[in-house]
């Protein structure tokens, strides 16, 4: 699972206004997360949204992917999820 750090992204809308908006890893602690052949059990990233992602965020679907090679995921989030987020902003 090395580079899972790198492999999260949220995806903003549908259709032709779908967006994808890649996490960030903290520079800090890059080098320490990953090795060429295993990973850290527990990574921080952080998926930065400008004020206009930040306002579809709160008024559009929004789903949580993971596009790694050897795992791939996506969970659309919950209305309450959302609100919880949009709240901390």
């Amino acid at each position: 699972m090395a580079g899972i750090e790198s492999a999260v992204l949220l995806r903003l809308g549908s259709g032709a206004a779908l967006e994808e908006i890649r996490c960030v890893v903290d520079p800090a602690h890059a080098s320490q997360l990953t090795r060429d052949e295993i990973t850290a059990a527990v990574h921080y990233v952080r998926i930065a949204l400008s004020p206009e992602q930040a306002k579809r965020f709160a008024a559009d679907e929004a789903v949580l992917v993971v596009d790694h090679p050897r795992y791939a995921y996506a969970v659309e989030l919950a209305p309450a999820t959302k609100a919880a987020l949009v709240e901390d902003w």
